[in-house]
């Protein structure tokens, strides 16, 4: 599976759960910048501008990020936005706040995490 094949759902879990975990120590770094750069390019520009937008306007507390995760059902997808999540908070140190967002989605989600 591939970015592209995620439908609206599931790209705006992946786009507000990045967000969290980009907010997750309080800085942006270069390499956080990457993988959002990298992510808008798989994503396609236009799709990845809706799905920000329309999360910034429908995700506003993470019990509202928490209630799209639950209703993510495809484990395909999950794994795919996992492993996104993952790779954005892995640069430099994955501080608590990313770690406990990520252990609540493997275990959700039930996927694997090596944190």
């Amino acid at each position: 599976m591939r970015i592209t094949d995620l439908n609206k759902e599931e790209r705006l879990a992946l786009i507000g759960w990045s967000k969290l975990i980009i907010r997750a120590d309080k800085e942006f770094s270069d390499e956080e910048a990457d993988e959002l750069k990298k992510l808008a390019q798989e994503m396609g520009s236009a799709m990845f501008k809706e799905a920000v937008a329309e999360a910034k306007e429908s995700l506003k507390s993470v019990e509202d990020l928490k209630a799209l995760a639950e209703k993510i059902s495809s484990q395909e997808a999950r794994e795919l936005i996992f492993s996104v999540l993952y790779d954005i908070a892995v640069p430099g140190t994955i501080v608590e706040e990313e770690a406990k967002v990520l252990q609540w989605l493997a275990k959700t989600w039930g996927v694997y995490s090596p944190i």
